[in-house]
């Protein structure tokens, strides 16, 4: 099928890491759609799930190469850590710059988008309520000192919100929160949605476009609009999407691919059918894997200390030169063993890294 084209497209809780993560439909996603700037809306990489164990398989390291792929062929790529990876938020000014520009990738924590007719969104994460929403009123003082160190350092970070149970001090997941607790539950919405309210119009803009409650939405909230771009998790595949008239719209990913189903005649032999089917080539994003295993080392360092990463093997396109093995073997600090066919296994052990 043609990939679908639209002026943005603002996706979030992937999870990676996570086994509730619905990579293939994902992959579909991305594969069949472009677009002229794609928002990662936080939570793309569950540091919380890796930092006790790592999951990993070859169809994540395809996601990751479409995200390369769009990056590296025209896509502007903006990444706005959540509070699973909010790791990433640590990183200076400097760093985010360089990362950039070995990937194509720009990490910010928050970012006003600007609509094809003119309206302002606020796009962020949308963890950075969560500590109001559990905070007593003694509080209030010091979330609004942190809402102005906010507006004025572009590296803040959130403060993580913790709960107790049973005794355990551990993460609050909002997310979580909102899919075990019925009439309280709805309570936190509603407070989440008035916060955002005040946020927007602090920030004098048309809307805000979020994730982090894995709740897909688009409506209005008073005069201004509020987008979720909802989860890639279990049965959620959805995004926020906006066409070149400025439109907003809330993509599910399950029902738009069921529109988009082959004609059962389509596969029909040209000589004896009448239906010629149009031939659409799909952009091969594995010549990017060389990209993607070094983001997912830099992954492996950030959320998963120690032991040995093992790169799924990819099928081989490229001929090295002895130098260009021994300049490898050198900064990887390890050997490598290059067939003469089929794929290339790539063995190290990670070394502290920036990004």
């Amino acid at each position: 099928m043609q990939s679908k084209r639209y002026r943005a497209i603002f996706i979030s809780d992937f999870h990676i890491g996570a086994k509730t993560l619905n990579a293939d439909s994902l992959l579909d996603f991305l594969k069949k759609t472009e677009s002229d700037t794609l928002y990662l809306v936080g939570d793309i990489i569950d540091g919380w799930k890796l930092q006790k164990r790592w999951l990993w398989n070859e169809t994540i390291s395809r996601v990751l190469d479409e995200l390369v792929r769009k990056s590296q062929e025209g896509t502007q790529v903006i990444y706005l850590p959540g509070n699973h990876d909010d790791t990433v938020r640590l990183a200076s000014m400097f760093k985010r710059m360089r990362f950039a520009r070995r990937t194509g990738v720009k990490i910010t924590n928050s970012i006003i988008h600007k609509t094809a007719n003119g309206r302002k969104f606020l796009v962020m994460h949308g963890d950075q309520f969560d500590t109001k929403i559990l905070s007593e009123p003694v509080l209030k003082a010091h979330h609004k000192l942190s809402d102005w160190l906010g507006g004025v350092m572009t590296s803040f970070r959130p403060e993580p919100a913790y709960i107790q149970i049973n005794g355990e001090t551990k993460r609050f997941s909002l997310a979580k929160y909102l899919s075990k607790h019925g009439r309280i539950a709805i309570q936190t919405l509603n407070d989440f949605e008035g916060l955002i309210y005040k946020k927007v119009k602090a920030q004098h803009a048309d809307g805000i476009i979020c994730g982090h409650t894995h709740i897909p939405a688009l409506k209005k909230i008073k005069d201004i609009t509020y987008a979720n771009t909802g989860s890639w998790l279990r049965a959620g595949n959805t995004a926020i999407v906006e066409d070149y008239n400025g439109e907003l719209a809330l993509l599910d990913w399950d029902e738009q691919a069921q529109t988009q189903t082959t004609p059962a005649n389509q596969y029909a032999m040209p000589f004896y059918g009448e239906y010629c089917p149009s031939v659409s080539i799909q952009p091969d994003a594995g010549r990017y894997r060389i990209m993607t295993d070094f983001i997912i080392k830099k992954i492996k360092v950030l959320w998963h200390n120690g032991g040995e990463y093992q790169a799924p093997s990819v099928p081989s396109r490229f001929t090295f030169a002895g130098s260009c093995l021994k300049q490898a073997q050198s900064r990887l600090g390890a050997s490598i063993t290059l067939p003469l066919q089929g794929s290339i296994p790539h063995v190290y052990t990670p070394q502290p890294l920036t990004l």
